[in-house]
């Protein structure tokens, strides 16, 4: 990144200008991923969400787990359990045939909402309690809506 004022380059996380002393403007961050933009960037260039609305801040980026990111560590656990014990369901039904009917239809279905970010309704999540998996229901009954 280069100084607005004098053109000197100026280091990341920099809040002034080593050469002029110039303030360096404001940090920009995607909402998504809270990953640092450069300062005319609408597109995040790691994760490619698409947003003018872009966090601005002053103060440096704390780190991966930064608080504009909309999942918890608690959240991503909880869906890798989830996902892990929706498999662990279809296999265990994998010599019956019939009841994979419903095992499998569930499992993609959570999957796909997982990916899309929609809300799982408390019917799909007691149904993957009774058909599929019951550590699989319950965690997803205990993750936020």
């Amino acid at each position: 990144m280069y100084c607005k004022s004098c053109g000197a380059v100026i280091n990341s996380g920099a809040f002034f200008c080593e050469n002029c002393g110039a303030a360096v403007s404001a940090l920009r961050y995607c909402e998504n991923c809270g990953n640092e933009m450069p300062a005319d960037s609408v597109i995040c260039p790691v994760c490619g969400f698409s947003s003018s609305q872009v966090t601005e801040s002053s103060q440096v980026r704390s780190g991966p787990a930064n608080q504009n990111n909309p999942l918890s560590d608690r959240e991503e656990t909880l869906k890798f359990i989830v996902k892990l014990f929706m498999i662990i369901g279809c296999v265990t039904f994998g010599w019956l045939v019939f009841p994979l009917l419903w095992c499998i239809p569930l499992t993609v279905s959570v999957f796909n909402k997982f990916k899309t970010g929609e809300e799982i309704t408390v019917g799909t999540k007691i149904c993957v309690l009774i058909f599929v998996n019951v550590i699989g229901g319950i965690c997803l009954l205990c993750m936020d809506d």
